[in-house]
């Protein structure tokens, strides 16, 4: 997890390091948050790349994804567990 002045950032990379990338949620640095990846099945994280965030605030609680899928037609079978 890497952190500026103003937000903190949840992030994913890539397994194979030589496709380089990944997926990030980048979070106002007021709020409080979880990373709940932990929650995503094993069998989508091999063809997705994949973060989930709970955001809470006094006022709220929201849920942010972030899902690439590099090749949608060949990836699209992961979309319907999702």
């Amino acid at each position: 997890m890497r952190t500026t002045p103003a937000y903190n950032y949840v992030n994913r990379t890539r397994d194979n390091p030589k496709c380089g990338g990944g997926v990030v949620i980048r979070i106002y640095k007021y709020f409080i948050f979880r990373d709940q990846s932990h929650l995503i099945p094993a069998n989508l994280h091999e063809g997705l790349d994949m973060v989930i965030v709970q955001v809470v605030h006094e006022q709220f609680e929201v849920y942010a994804l972030n899902v690439y899928a590099n090749s949608y037609n060949r990836k699209k079978k992961y979309f319907r567990p999702l």
